[in-house]
């Protein structure tokens, strides 16, 4: 829970490292948060980002990569594509992703 109250902290704190402070200027990279939560099934990490969502108050978004995933040339990267442009479209919001089994060609 502690990892999960300095996240939000991160994010809410942000701003005011990047602008105030003016490390925006030094950085090559976006200004957005990224949270990585790896395990087993069942140890919540759909959980954690849906609590962390809550505290950010953002809307969670959430991708289903087994309808993602294609055995075609680029018809993956295409299906991506279209979430992260979803994702754009709805603004401020945590994304989950979830792995479940892939039934394109035997790719898990």
């Amino acid at each position: 829970m502690l990892v999960l109250r300095q996240l939000a902290a991160q994010s809410r704190n942000r701003m005011t490292v990047y602008e105030t402070w003016g490390f925006a200027a030094h950085g090559r990279r976006g200004l957005g948060l990224s949270a990585l939560f790896s395990g087993p099934s069942g140890t919540g990490k759909t959980l954690a980002a849906e609590v962390l969502a809550a505290e950010l108050r953002l809307d969670l978004y959430r991708i289903d990569l087994s309808a993602v995933v294609s055995k075609y040339i680029g018809e993956t990267e295409k299906n991506l594509k279209q979430c992260s442009m979803r994702r754009r479209r709805a603004g401020a919001c945590c994304c989950s992703m979830r792995r479940t089994r892939c039934s394109a060609s035997g790719r898990r």
